[in-house]
């Protein structure tokens, strides 16, 4: 038969090698945390950085084109805005849009 001291010494390998399995275990759902986490942060970062830059100039953008040149309908079909929208808005802005009008 086999000698009780070596059962003892099988049975602390045995747990031993179970305490490393959950060790490692842990480890490895820390590090997915992590990752996870570190993942998160630079998404946020490179979502929320946009410089002046970046940006088109407003006059270019395609919705311009359509205010300056193209008909009501064209303008209400982009932007949902009406003639009767820009009227108001425009007569409320007066003063900081337009200056003194002739005569």
């Amino acid at each position: 038969m086999t000698d009780p001291r070596q059962l003892v010494v099988l049975c602390m390998m045995s747990e031993t090698r179970q305490r490393m399995l959950d060790a490692v275990k842990d480890l490895r759902r820390r590090l997915g945390e992590e990752r996870k986490r570190a993942e998160h942060a630079r998404m946020v970062r490179i979502r929320h950085y946009v410089t002046t830059s970046c940006l088109p100039a407003p006059r270019l953008a395609p919705w311009m084109h359509i205010w300056w040149f193209g008909s009501d309908k064209n303008f209400i079909t982009i932007t949902s805005v009406t003639g009767l929208h820009r009227i108001v808005t425009l007569s409320l802005f007066r003063d900081g849009y337009i200056g003194h009008s002739p005569g």
